[in-house]
């Protein structure tokens, strides 16, 4: 994805949160999208975190995009059933 500023990583699992120009709000959406990623990746006892590079002026004073990567951890198949827990009723 685009770059985001370092600054602005830590708020992209709020919700309505968005590191585009709010001008911009009809190509943004309405900034759930990781928030409701990390919601639902919790839920299934997994993680989720963001990697960027960030934004970076170069020579000629334009902004250049240095990329992002959203990376989420699920447990799956047997790793999950060994979670699991078999209670009996008495």
């Amino acid at each position: 994805g685009k770059g985001i500023p370092k600054d602005q990583l830590d708020n992209l699992f709020k919700p309505f949160t968005s590191v585009t120009d709010p001008k911009h709000f009809l190509d943004t959406g309405l900034g759930l999208d990781l928030y409701l990623a990390k919601i639902i990746t919790e839920q299934y006892g997994g993680d989720i975190s963001v990697e960027s590079g960030g934004t970076a002026k170069d020579n000629e004073n334009t902004q250049s995009d240095n990329g992002t990567t959203v990376h989420i951890k699920v447990l799956v198949g047997e790793t999950l059933k060994s979670k699991q827990t078999l209670v009996k009723a008495n």
